[in-house]
């Protein structure tokens, strides 16, 4: 009994850790989309506030996102995108699959996870730091209406 209860309680202490795990994600998978959907996904405001807190860390956000050359990136919201405020937003780093795809992302909502970096000490950089190595990026979902 006593090493069912053991077994039971690693397991909850193991959870949290799915979400700083490093290894390659398909970022179609339902599966996967559970996995971050019940990771705690740090917020944009947190992020740019804080970048130094989340270097090099493995991080899930959402925001609006903004797909073109030399200007891929995830802002705080649709409105600091039209009103070109890059500091409200974080550069992204995308792969391939997501680049293909960018029709499906482009001007959304979107759930992103991948690594943090802070780009702070280089003082030239239009964005507020860069996700980069993208394991996850999903439309977010429709707009509320009231």
């Amino acid at each position: 009994m006593k090493i069912k209860l053991l077994i039971i309680l690693l397991g909850f202490l193991a959870v949290p850790f799915i979400c700083y795990a490093e290894k390659k994600i398909d970022i179609q998978s339902d599966k996967n989309r559970e996995i971050f959907f019940k990771c705690r996904t740090v917020s944009l405001i947190q992020l740019i506030s804080r970048p130094e807190k989340y270097n090099g860390k493995f991080i899930a956000v959402i925001g609006f996102v903004n797909l073109e050359f030399e200007g891929d990136a995830v802002y705080l919201s649709e409105e600091d995108y039209r009103h070109g405020i890059g500091k409200n937003a974080v550069r992204l780093l995308i792969n391939e699959d997501i680049e293909k795809n960018a029709k499906k992302f482009d001007n959304k909502y979107c759930h992103i996870a991948g690594t943090f970096k802070d780009t702070s000490s280089l003082g030239n950089d239009v964005f507020s730091g860069m996700i980069t190595d993208i394991k996850f990026f999903q439309f977010w979902g429709e707009e509320k209406k009231y």
